[in-house]
């Protein structure tokens, strides 16, 4: 077993949130699967070659993981308050670690009209996974957060579960918020 199979248990509780038991699961049927499918696959290997039988494995694999991925993907629905209509056009970025978010590497983002009362960012087709969610109103249409000489924002901002830093932006710990297969709605107000 190899680092990744060591700590690919550790990664799905730990990072993709999945419960103790779901990943306990996952490791007894594979380990069944591995039972089964080792004799098999020396079987078919014999009697049709190493190459064939290791090319169909790599297929195999690879179209296991598309399926996986894109059966696992959920979508997240942001509604967006408090900013002023017609000021600007409303950003909301998608953060998928702190690391990330410290730098402004946006793993998913959209701009919309600042119309009426609310606007609604629909992000599709994100893998399962914690995410910080940070939403701005840019007034002078830069396509960044403007801030003054201290570094104070001045442009509307807010961040998902409401979070707020004392001096600087929140820890991302105070803004993930959890995505699974079903759809996640939440509401950022920005100030």
């Amino acid at each position: 077993m190899g680092p990744a199979g060591f700590f690919a248990p550790e990664y799905l509780r730990v990072v993709l949130g999945w419960p103790p038991a779901t990943v306990a699961l996952l490791s007894f049927f594979g380990g069944m699967i591995a039972i089964v499918g080792n004799p098999a696959a020396g079987w078919l290997s014999d009697r049709h070659g190493r190459r064939p039988m290791a090319s169909l494995v790599a297929v195999s694999f690879a179209l296991l993981a598309l399926a996986a991925r894109s059966a696992a993907a959920g979508d997240l629905e942001v509604t967006v308050t408090g900013f002023e209509p017609g000021g600007g056009a409303v950003r909301v970025g998608v953060f998928a670690s702190g690391p990330d978010f410290e730098a402004g590497l946006r793993a998913r983002g959209v701009e919309i009209a600042a119309e009426g009362q609310s606007v609604r960012a629909l992000i599709r087709d994100l893998p399962p996974g914690f995410y910080g969610i940070a939403a701005y109103q840019d007034a002078d249409g830069d396509d960044e957060l403007s801030k003054n000489f201290m570094g104070i924002p001045k442009e509307r901002y807010g961040f998902s579960n409401g979070a707020r830093g004392r001096f600087g932006p929140p820890d991302f710990e105070a803004m993930r918020v959890q995505v699974a297969e079903e759809r996640v709605r939440l509401e950022i107000s920005i100030e």
